[in-house]
């Protein structure tokens, strides 16, 4: 998410009525930060001890230059129906798609692919990293069966082409994966983990 913004302060009557409608600009400095906002779809508004009152506030969005650099540009329209009451309203902006990868294009060092479509079973997101697992929880077949690097293709809903991230799995760890019956090899090995964007 950026973290650089601008929102000048509105006024806004007992009939939620402003002197003008919303604005935020958010400063988008990297390709990162683009893709974020290319994905936003859904904008809070909290009260000041951040209380939900709206889910989803009607607001347009677009990406605009001057003399600042790239901004993302959000207008929320005026009236609100839960913006009425006097107070300090706080607003949030986030992703609606709670998982938005939906498939991984794992490269093999022979040239072959695998798709994976299931997870968690296949891989799962913590933050800005994702973890593929060793085997599939669920079927028990090795997700990566092949020593050396491996080429990884992340698809995502909302976000612009992501750069493929290369990993390397050793011999030892996938034979070490082979042998448990457990989603990873005892000590480790056999699991992949990279960041996502960047």
């Amino acid at each position: 998410m950026p973290n650089k913004s601008y929102a000048p302060p509105t006024i806004i009557d007992g009939e939620g009525n402003g002197q003008s409608d919303i604005l935020v600009k958010l400063a988008l400095d990297n390709a990162a930060q683009e893709r974020w906002f290319a994905g936003l779809n859904r904008v809070k508004c909290l009260s000041a001890d951040d209380r939900i009152l709206a889910e989803n506030v009607a607001h347009t969005k677009e990406v605009i230059e001057n003399e600042h650099g790239r901004l993302g540009k959000i207008v929320i329209h005026l009236p609100q129906k839960n913006m009425r009451t006097p107070g300090v309203y706080n607003l949030n902006f986030d992703l609606e798609l709670k998982h938005p990868i939906y498939r991984l294009d794992i490269k093999l060092p022979s040239g072959r692919t695998k798709v994976l479509t299931d997870t968690p079973n296949e891989w799962y997101e913590i933050g800005k990293l994702l973890h593929i697992q060793g085997k599939n929880l669920e079927t028990g077949e090795l997700i990566i069966d092949e020593p050396g690097w491996s080429e990884i293709k992340v698809y995502a809903r909302g976000y612009q082409e992501i750069p493929a991230k290369k990993i390397e799995l050793l011999e030892s760890g996938i034979k070490k994966l082979a042998a448990s019956k457990e989603g990873r090899a005892e000590g480790g090995g056999g699991e992949a983990c990279c960041e996502l964007g960047g």
